[in-house]
């Protein structure tokens, strides 16, 4: 994301001679799983940065570096320090959680591992002030606290606006939190808008907001979905086992009775419900399963691929879709071509 610099991982070996076994247990070890500890030599992995002219600027000491929207995040996962695109150190403090947020304010929330909350611009310039517990901003008047491993909401002037609390939470678009409250297993969740009002209480098994088309997609207790608009008026009655959108798509892959079919957001069945198994529309195609075999159909529902596949298809990503028979997969691409020969296990395709 930054072309200024480069992250590296390095691969390294330990031998025995030159590591006690206290130094050893603080190292991260990869590729160990199921052997003799007393084996070595020992392989892990440091990383660091080097610049375009591949000169270290961060030495390889971390076990960690990641990059976000031009924030480098160096350390565990519990105890790191985060770092600007000019490789500044944005506080001085160790962090044990950060996330880049937009509203109210556009810069990095952070929590510290001595227990302060704050929020900076990427020079380091305090837009919230820091307050000695967990909290983050979510708008202008509404605020998440956590305590005691439990969230919960706060106004502007640090007063809870309901009395529940709640185990994690998501701003899923400007104007609307989706929470998650009860016990594992026994979920359920709801949707509060950044005023502080409930708009759907905690009673649904699942909740997600589709950006493209501004609808939310909302499953029951009894698993049963549907789509509401953003007045929260039902669109889609709550018919369907399941529904999920596409990928630059418009239009939902549905399930009712075992049969798979579209639908777009305004509740039109675009393609019926009548394919024994299918993925999302994307990148202009979706596969479906028909008489034991799969193929790819466009968004009119014509055939694009014939059906001549066994096993599993799974949509396009990148120009490939992925073949799955007997434990081992595939790349296929738009002209319905095998990319060279099956491989045992998942292949992934990195952009």
């Amino acid at each position: 994301e930054n072309k200024k610099y480069i992250v590296v991982r390095q691969q390294e070996v330990m031998d025995k001679k030159h590591t006690s076994a206290g130094e050893f247990s603080q190292r991260e070890i990869h590729g160990t799983s199921g052997r003799d500890t007393n084996d070595y030599p020992k392989e892990y992995y440091k990383s660091g940065v080097l610049n375009t002219e591949l000169d270290t600027v961060i030495p390889f000491a971390y076990n960690s570096i990641h990059i976000y929207r031009n924030y480098y995040f160096i350390g565990g996962w519990s105890n790191f320090k985060v770092l600007n695109e000019n490789l500044k150190r944005l506080t001085p403090h160790t962090l044990d959680s950060a996330k880049v947020i937009t509203q109210p304010f556009s810069g990095l929330w952070y929590h510290t591992t001595a227990g302060f909350s704050g929020v900076l611009d990427k020079e380091g310039n305090q837009l919230f002030k820091e307050l000695p517990l967990w909290i983050q901003p979510l708008a202008t008047n509404l605020f998440v606290a956590k305590i005691n491993s439990k969230y919960v909401f706060l106004n502007k002037k640090l007063k809870k606006v309901h009395d529940f609390s709640f185990n994690s939470f998501e701003l899923i678009n400007p104007n609307t939190v989706v929470f998650q409250i009860g016990q594992q297993h026994k979920e359920s969740k709801g949707l509060i808008n950044t005023k502080g009002k409930i708009l759907l209480p905690a009673e649904y098994a699942n909740i997600s907001y589709n950006q493209r088309n501004q609808v939310y997609i909302v499953q029951t207790k009894e698993y049963k979905t549907g789509l509401l608009n953003n007045k929260l008026k039902t669109i889609v009655p709550f018919e369907y086992d399941f529904i999920k959108e596409g990928r630059e798509s418009d239009l939902f892959l549905v399930r009712k009775d075992k049969k798979y079919g579209f639908i777009n957001a305004k509740g039109e069945m675009v393609i019926d419900t009548m394919y024994n198994g299918a993925d999302v529309f994307s990148e202009g195609l979706a596969p479906v399963l028909e008489n034991g075999k799969w193929g790819f159909i466009n968004e009119q529902g014509n055939i694009v691929i014939d059906f001549k596949f066994d096993g599993r298809l799974i949509s396009f990503q990148n120009g490939y879709a992925t073949h799955y028979k007997d434990n081992q997969s595939v790349f296929i691409n738009k002209k319905g071509e095998m990319i060279g020969e099956p491989k045992k296990g998942n292949i992934h395709y990195f952009s």
